[in-house]
């Protein structure tokens, strides 16, 4: 069998995904719209820790260190407030919608994840980790100044009230010529 790759992350609820998806559906329809490659709803989420290309058979393994890591976190509670842009606007790679977090439970359960990702063998994400709801890819990526503008005020006082995480999935991504195919493995709850 072909290795799999393999990321952890926090599925949006309902009410929460249902408001990021109109806020895209407002950058679709603008004429901004072929600046990136804007993610499909059932596509959101909000990564914690890429593992990378592991063997099927080490699924088994990542879900039960998951487990025993969310049975020691209570559920954080979480926010989208503003978007921006990787590694910058000016420049962009990456779209995203920023996350804001009531405490800093969230940044403890991804260090809790990696530290036991890595003493299992896993390598440790090389990026620093920074909360946030990837929206797009970018197309373009020497932005005018018309086009910054144009993307600040499209998302200008974008929120969401805030909503707990009570549970952590581990997804497989196939990437294909339409973007990621992302597939549920497992997951657990916290607390």
């Amino acid at each position: 069998m072909k290795p799999l790759r393999l990321f952890i992350a926090i599925e949006l609820p309902e009410k929460t995904k249902i408001k990021a998806e109109k806020f895209l559906a407002k950058i679709q329809a603008s004429e901004f719209n072929g600046l990136a490659r804007w993610l499909r709803p059932e596509h959101l989420h909000i990564s914690l820790n890429f593992i990378g290309e592991v063997e099927p058979r080490e699924v088994l393994t990542i879900c039960q260190l998951m487990k025993e890591v969310a049975q020691g976190h209570v559920p954080p509670l979480l926010s989208l407030d503003g978007w921006g842009a990787f590694p910058n606007e000016k420049r962009p790679h990456v779209y995203w919608l920023g996350v804001v977090q009531q405490n800093d439970q969230l940044n403890t359960l991804q260090r809790d994840l990696d530290r036991c990702l890595v003493e299992e063998g896993y390598p440790l994400e090389k990026r620093k980790f920074i909360p946030h709801l990837t929206i797009g890819r970018a197309k373009k990526r020497d932005l005018t100044e018309e086009e910054r503008d144009g993307l600040k005020s499209l998302g200008s006082g974008f929120s969401v009230d805030p909503f707990p995480v009570h549970r952590i999935i581990l997804y497989s991504s196939e990437l294909g010529k339409k973007g990621p195919i992302y597939s549920q493995l497992g997951s657990c709850r916290l607390g």
